[in-house]
């Protein structure tokens, strides 16, 4: 709302210093995606980021803890911090809490048999203690993991002072396609713009996917595969797993499409001049022309 309230006194000065009028290509779309998968993350209901905070902190500035956990392991090799205002960035921090996951059940079992007196009592060792025992929990990292590995592409390629609004478009629509083939049927989504994609009704039931069909991807689907096969998963577990993933995947599109600078007119009319557009789109002269009258209308 702040940049935005900015944005409305910045046209307001310019407009009365008669300076050429800015265009409106909506918000910052790295900020857009970013949020986005913060909110799915958090609406499913793991607690991916209090487990990771907790994980690095229980041998953070802990020396003893850490001499203990090497002694126990025979691994120097500890979690990394989360940074709660870089969640795509993240991605390397949650990969480093799935390699040990094993050596924290282990340490965790093993600090739990001894005298209480010596048993951390600290708020981090307890939720980390709370995820050990959750025999899905490493399949939640795998998962966060995955979401986060298709996304932080179009940041890394998006962070540059180099002209890229040409691209957004396209980008964004294979982007959000992806995501929505997820869970969405093929024939919802299938041969609809970038437009149309951002006007599917993702909360009609038909337009979903059985929840066990969701895609979550090889890896999480090995990690569920291998739980099923040691009988160490109820199929009441494997359908709200699903379902958490679901969750995920549709509250990161709903903000997307939300946020999206696919809604603004002058985003499309740009993709004109993205020359895989130009190739392929026999419309992008027409979308070209478009573009060239809103540029022409804002002079006026």
């Amino acid at each position: 709302m702040l940049n935005w309230k900015f944005y409305e006194e910045l046209v307001k000065q310019r407009d009365a210093e008669e300076l050429p009028t800015l265009i409106n290509m909506g918000s910052c779309s790295l900020h857009v995606i970013h949020g986005a998968f913060k909110h799915g993350a958090q609406s499913s209901g793991w607690n991916i980021d209090g487990v990771l905070r907790a994980l690095h902190y229980l041998f953070y500035d802990a020396p003893a803890r850490s001499a203990d956990y090497t002694e126990i392991i025979g691994s120097k090799e500890l979690p990394k911090r989360f940074c709660s205002t870089r969640w795509l960035e993240d991605t390397t921090v949650a990969e480093r809490a799935i390699c040990i996951w094993r050596n924290v059940q282990k340490y965790v079992t093993e600090t739990l048999k001894l005298p209480k007196s010596k048993i951390p009592k600290i708020h981090s060792f307890e939720i980390v203690t709370q995820s050990v025992n959750d025999c899905l929990f490493p399949a939640k990292l795998q998962f966060f993991v995955t979401q986060a590995s298709l996304l932080k592409p179009y940041l890394e390629m998006y962070q540059t002072e180099k002209p890229m609004a040409v691209f957004i478009a396209a980008d964004l629509q294979n982007l959000l396609r992806t995501l929505l083939a997820k869970f969405l049927k093929k024939e919802v989504i299938e041969d609809l713009t970038a437009a149309q994609l951002c006007k599917v009704n993702l909360d009609k039931p038909e337009n979903v996917l059985p929840v066990l069909k969701t895609d979550i991807g090889f890896a999480t689907r090995a990690l569920v595969e291998k739980l099923e096969k040691n009988k160490k998963l109820s199929q009441l577990q494997l359908t709200a797993f699903f379902t958490e993933c679901q969750t995920f995947l549709m509250e990161i599109t709903k903000k997307m499409i939300s946020k999206s600078p696919l809604k603004y007119l002058v985003v499309g009319y740009l993709a004109s001049l993205d020359p895989r557009v130009m190739v392929k789109n026999e419309a992008a002269s027409g979308k070209f022309q478009k573009l060239l009258s809103k540029l022409l209308s804002l002079n006026d």
